[in-house]
């Protein structure tokens, strides 16, 4: 099974001050649009005549939003109509098209945060609304037990230094109480450049970037000790993923972004092949292992340092006397205990009441 990473929106609802869309660094991709529909059948097309039988994973996101496609719905249609696999992961504050991405049946939906107040949400999560996003989490889980019930509906959780305890706990009682899964991934700048920007010290990063790194329970240089302690090769060189681009071009990787790391313009016009050898033979994959930060998987899944650390971090922030992290994976049952905040409680009973006040027929499918 290969893992297509397609992005099929060249932007985003949002401003995290965690991710690469630096516009004043040049870093952001000149196509800002929707990827075309007809674009995108070719694409599986290609897919599936290069390798006809196998039930590829294709990945509706990578540095866009993909509920900001007005066609959501048709692609995760045509996406299962050639025996794929449909991915798709959210911010969780783009709603208009919720229900018809659930409604085609996607194999995964996951919407992402990172707190469950105001002021913890919005510091590491620009523009959005953590109002909106609950909402969202039980639109999204309604949805899918009326529509598509074989949907593995995934919370994914940004830990950093001060969104853990009570945060982390009303994590712990809405998975309970939905019966969902769920992934606490540890946070850190998510592009290349930003990496290498602050391992250098360079004074190009914003100030958004650098007050974000000191609430991360591992900075830069942590990550890539870390890293170093792992001898293995780049799973994207190793493995079987090609990241496409809105437009139709090929990138590097999942880890990089801007249109100077453009392979080829046209996903159409070259092979798998192609794709890898050129990866193989780009600098920037010789820096970024240099660095170690191709090792983040393998760091979250056996580092004891990696473990501890996220451990002390949980400690002081109101976490378990004792949390053993054995993994950031789904299910991750690291036994957080706490109080659910009043006040959340109190605004999750009015978002239900709301929903079942639009739509009745949703009554059947309440909470709590």
């Amino acid at each position: 099974m290969t893992k297509y990473v397609i992005d099929i929106v060249g932007t985003c609802n949002l401003k995290c001050p965690s991710c690469g869309r630096r516009e004043h660094y040049g870093y952001t991709p000149s196509y800002k649009g929707l990827m075309d529909f007809d674009l995108f059948c070719k694409v599986l097309d290609k897919i599936r005549d290069e390798s006809p039988g196998e039930r590829h994973r294709i990945v509706l996101y990578n540095w866009g939003e993909p509920l900001m496609h007005n066609r959501i719905g048709d692609i995760v249609a045509a996406i299962n109509s050639r025996g794929f696999e449909a991915q798709i992961s959210t911010n969780g504050n783009a709603t208009k098209h919720l229900e018809a991405a659930i409604k085609a049946k996607p194999a995964v939906f996951a919407i992402s945060l990172s707190g469950f107040t105001k002021e913890t949400y919005e510091k590491t999560h620009r523009l959005g609304d953590i109002d909106t996003v609950t909402s969202s989490i039980f639109l999204a889980w309604n949805a899918i037990q009326r529509y598509s019930p074989d949907t593995q509906f995934v919370i994914h959780y940004h830990l950093y230094k001060d969104n853990g305890g009570e945060n982390l706990a009303t994590l712990k009682r809405i998975v309970e109480v939905l019966d969902c899964d769920y992934n606490v991934a540890v946070a850190q700048l998510i592009a290349l450049d930003d990496h290498l920007d602050a391992l250098a010290g360079k004074s190009n990063l914003s100030k958004e970037k650098t007050d974000v790194l000191d609430k991360m329970i591992f900075s830069p240089a942590e990550w890539r000790e870390m890293g170093k302690e792992f001898n293995g090769s780049c799973p994207q060189i190793d493995e079987d993923r090609v990241v496409v681009y809105a437009d139709g071009s090929v990138r590097l990787c999942c880890n990089v972004m801007g249109d100077k790391y453009t392979l080829f313009p046209s996903f159409l016009d070259v092979t798998k092949e192609q794709i890898f050898a050129a990866r193989r033979a780009s600098d920037t994959c010789g820096v970024c292992m240099a660095a170690g930060f191709h090792n983040g998987w393998a760091v979250s899944d056996h580092s004891r340092t990696f473990r501890d650390g996220v451990n002390a971090a949980m400690k002081t922030n109101g976490g378990d006397r004792y949390v053993a992290v054995v993994s950031l994976g789904y299910r991750n049952h690291t036994a957080i205990k706490g109080l659910l905040f009043r006040h959340i409680q109190r605004a999750l009973g009015r978002r239900i009441s709301k929903l079942i006040r639009r739509n009745p027929a949703s009554a059947s499918y309440g909470v709590g």
